[in-house]
């Protein structure tokens, strides 16, 4: 079996621990409280334009992290 590594985008408000970014499916940016739900990216470079992206568009600003996760 293969492993390769992914990236997620995760942030973190304090009072709901990590929410992973899932993707803009119904219209604005999603989120899920378990990483298995979170949108897997395939390389860095995309995941830091989409975390710029969100850091700046959303209405209430808020900052995100990526982790590098690997996918077996």
């Amino acid at each position: 079996m293969s492993k390769n590594n992914s990236f997620v985008i995760y942030n973190n408000d304090g009072e709901h621990g990590r929410m992973y970014f899932t993707g803009t499916e119904w219209g604005g940016p999603g989120y899920f409280n378990r990483i298995g739900g979170a949108y897997l990216f395939d390389t860095m470079a995309e995941a830091e334009d989409v975390r710029s992206w969100l850091d700046e568009a959303l209405v209430l600003p808020q900052e995100h992290f990526i982790e590098e996760v690997i996918n077996e």
